[in-house]
């Protein structure tokens, strides 16, 4: 590391390394510099690591490194114990932006980012608003509900925003708003596009009404199958049925095939309860 005079820098990029959220946790910083910021050089470009806001007369610039060490360097700068959920996904699209895959950073699979899904999840929070970036900056969520959170439909999106500005949600609610407003996705009118407490709620209850008359319907049909039991893993998102039962003889299960075989049709009825109700 060197220290270099401004004029000896002319094309200095400042915005691509800042991973910085919410940017004035930057801000707070800019007039209390102790050393001059630094760069990394590729292909003529002087990347600017830290105080991104700042401008100076000199700067440290970082030689004969690659892009983790540049990387290295700005997060540790700033600290890795409390990056929050969307300064990871900055740095997710800092390291891919310049074709680097994730998997060879240490950093993710200490805050438990491991697997396409989490990654995945990871990547599309970049497009989420302002506000909610804001809010999940500072609160702590499973990717489960983040999950959930970025494969809800645009107009959802902005129901969800317009409920943080005029809720400002514990994250118990704001979790619970999520999970009602992706399992009910498919009732909630499109053109409905910001938070209506009263709209939202008869769409709630029409929703749980629907769904306690099908779990009615299926447990009296699914009854007939004892001593089999019949469950959907996954809260009906798919068709697929789990069929168990319990032996202790070759006897127990000759016999069972053949009362399921009996009862066949109790498999087509429960399908057609569920074509009922849209589920198949």
């Amino acid at each position: 590391m060197k220290l270099i005079t401004a004029d000896q820098t002319t094309n200095i990029d400042r915005a691509t390394f800042n991973w910085i959220f919410p940017d004035r946790k930057e801000e707070t910083g800019a007039d209390d510099i102790t050393y001059p910021p630094a760069l990394w050089e590729k292909k003529g470009i002087y990347y600017q690591l830290n105080y991104f806001s700042h401008c100076a007369d000199e700067y440290f610039f970082l030689e004969n490194c690659g892009f983790f060490d540049a990387l290295s360097f700005s997060v540790d700068f700033y600290g890795t114990k409390n990056l929050n959920i969307i300064e990871l996904s900055n740095l997710l699209f800092l390291a891919e932006h310049f074709g680097y895959d994730i998997s060879d950073l240490d950093l993710f699979e200490r805050y438990g980012v491991a697997g396409d899904r989490k990654v995945k999840t990871l990547r599309e929070l970049k497009d989420l608003s302002e506000d909610i970036k804001e809010y999940l900056a500072v609160k702590n969520f499973s990717f489960k509900t983040l999950n959930l959170l970025t494969r809800l439909p645009e107009n959802l999106i902005s129901i969800l925003d317009s409920y943080l500005l005029t809720e400002n949600p514990s994250v118990s609610d704001f979790k619970k708003m999520v999970t009602k407003l992706f399992d009910m996705k498919e009732e909630i009118p499109q053109d409905l596009a910001t938070y209506d407490k009263n709209e939202l709620e008869k769409v709630f209850l029409s929703k749980n009404i629907t769904q306690e008359n099908f779990l009615s319907e299926m447990k009296d049909i699914a009854g007939e199958m004892k001593p089999v039991k019949i469950k959907n893993l996954d809260n009906f998102e798919t068709d697929i049925l789990e069929l168990s039962f319990k032996i202790n003889s070759p006897e127990d299960f000759e016999k069972i095939l053949n009362q399921m075989f009996e009862k066949k049709e109790v498999i087509k009825n429960i399908y057609k309860v569920m074509e009922k109700y849209d589920l198949h």
